[in-house]
């Protein structure tokens, strides 16, 4: 039998079967209880019924429609951001929104808690021709401990600017050989560089088996999700944590005699780039700022299928019209130098499209020149091109000259030799604390203030935990009709009689499929739904 269309929508009590209405519009609220685990329940036990397939056109491509929803959504907040940027044309209406996006920032990773004491411990050296590399262990927090090195010019008159460089995923953090690379690249042109491991990386295991020494979890980007999936839970995001640590570092800079204090620099390459932005963003004492191999547009990136750690999404960060161009528009007017690949994983079409928004920034402020744009024809990376740059850049406008940025032999390390910790491990041979116990310990407390339900306000307390949970989840306030339609119908093996496909719309481009059967043993017909699995995002 073909397939029957109603192309109209139609709300469910004008159907002509109620019995038919009360299962579909059962089917409606059950669907999100059942979710995957109706799967297996939901195919005929013979013949076949593809529930969406030849009704791509009418109804969109089941693998992708989830996907292309969103795409469709972030495509719709991002251009209702630029509508409403481009109306500003003053250095005060950029002022408002640099504040703007400081204030959602805080909103969205949590409130920064109070300083307390680095607590700066100096471990050992080492000493290169030009310049030294001391081991330090800070504490960005109480017990909170951050393993860096720091490499200090042995030449030239001090005090230095200083430069505060968060590493990307790499496993061994601040002992990556490119990373090492940069810092000993800065110090050899006159720049005091602090180069940390972010948590989950070198010698900051977050999940380290205590009898064995051994990691439970993959170091990097495993490790931060699985801790920062917890913070979602308490309404914070890892990127607190590891801007916090950056911070810090920065304070530990301006205290240092060597470093003057009044010119700070942040750059890193990758995940170290995300935390260049995220940290250029919220500190102000950022005089320049160079990301590497991060800056794109959150579009292209979702459309280009890219990943990301949980510290590099920030749940309704597009919702509030906030994109990466958006986090370093706090900058401007201050000297802003975006390193980019053009054959990087994180689309470098996303990246002309934010430098041509921060340009425009700019020039309203006043200063065009102070914004730049450096890009290589290779891949993903901190490489040569881009460290070069990145130097001749902060000499620039630190410094007054360009200075000899040109990158000549340099001499890597070995990983022991800049270890911090005896054992390789903060976890095992200092101890402190970890994301997982300050975050257990923030969920405990919020725990402590929810209401006691009692006889007399259980019905109060479920009205406001439904309210919650609508606004949470971004539920719509009323119900629309349920669109249904009929795809069509296949006979069943036997005498067990006939399967019908349907399709229900959900939100705008998005179809449930389900199919129901109508079974007819021993001379008795029976009813029974089946739910389709939900359409999986490719």
């Amino acid at each position: 039998m073909p397939p029957r269309w109603r192309k109209e929508t139609t709300p469910l009590r004008t159907k002509k079967s109620p019995l038919k209405n009360w299962l579909i519009s059962f089917l409606v609220v059950a669907t999100g209880v059942l979710g995957s685990a109706s799967k297996g329940f939901c195919r005929p036990e013979t013949g076949s019924i593809r529930v969406l397939a030849g009704h791509e056109e009418e109804l969109g491509y089941a693998p992708t429609m989830l996907y292309d929803f969103l795409v469709d959504l972030a495509k719709k907040e991002k251009a209702e951001a630029l509508a409403k940027k481009s109306a500003y044309r003053t250095p005060d209406d950029w002022r408002a929104w640099q504040r703007y996006v400081r204030e959602r920032v805080r909103e969205m990773i949590g409130p920064f808690p109070k300083r307390t004491p680095l607590n700066v411990r100096h471990v050992g050296e080492v000493v290169m021709p030009d310049y030294r590399i001391e081991k330090i262990i800070y504490e960005s927090r109480p017990n909170f401990y951050v393993t860096a090195n720091l490499y200090v010019p042995t030449r030239g008159e001090p005090p230095f600017p200083g430069v505060l460089i968060p590493c990307g995923h790499s496993s061994n953090g601040k002992a990556n050989s490119t990373y090492q690379t940069v810092a000993a690249l800065l110090a050899l042109n006159g720049f005091v560089a602090l180069i940390y491991d972010p948590l989950g990386q070198g010698e900051r295991s977050e999940y380290v088996d205590p009898e064995t020494g051994k990691n439970l979890l993959r170091i990097g980007t495993r490790q931060h999700c699985q801790a920062g999936n917890q913070c979602y839970l308490t309404g914070t995001n890892l990127a607190q944590y590891r801007i916090w640590d950056g911070v810090r570092g920065i304070d530990l800079l301006q205290s240092l005699p060597e470093v003057d204090s009044t010119r700070i620099v942040v750059t890193g390459n990758s995940g170290g780039g995300t935390l260049t932005t995220y940290i250029t963003s919220v500190d102000a004492r950022v005089r320049v700022s160079v990301p590497s191999c991060y800056v794109t547009t959150l579009v292209a990136r979702i459309i280009s299928h890219v990943t990301a750690d949980a510290e590099q999404n920030f749940v309704n960060s597009l919702a509030y019209g906030i994109d990466h161009g958006d986090l370093l528009m706090p900058h401007a007017p201050k000297p802003l130098l975006i390193a980019a690949a053009r054959r990087d994983f994180f689309p470098f079409d996303g990246t002309l499209d934010t430098f041509g928004e921060l340009q425009r920034v700019y020039a309203d402020f006043g200063f065009p020149e102070k914004v730049s744009l450096v890009q290589a024809d290779d891949k993903h990376g901190f490489s040569k091109p881009r460290r070069e740059m990145a130097v001749a850049w902060m000499s620039r406008w630190l410094k007054g000259k360009v200075g000899n940025w040109h990158e000549g032999e340099i001499t890597v390390q070995p990983d022991s030799a800049l270890q911090c910790t005896p054992t390789g491990q903060v976890q095992t041979s200092l101890g402190g604390t970890t994301v997982w116990a300050m975050n257990l310990a923030l969920a405990e407390s919020l725990a402590a203030n929810f209401p006691r339900v009692t006889g007399s306000n259980v019905e109060t307390v479920q009205r406001k935990i439904r309210k919650r949970l609508h606004a949470l989840l971004a539920l719509p306030s009323t119900q629309e009709p349920v669109e249904v339609r009929e795809l069509g119908r296949v006979e069943l093996s036997g005498t067990l009689g006939e399967a019908e496909a349907l399709a229900f719309r959900t939100e705008s481009g998005i179809w449930q499929r389900c199919s129901w059967a109508v079974r007819n043993r021993l001379r008795q017909k029976t009813l029974s739904l089946r739910l389709a699995t939900t359409v999986r995002m490719t």
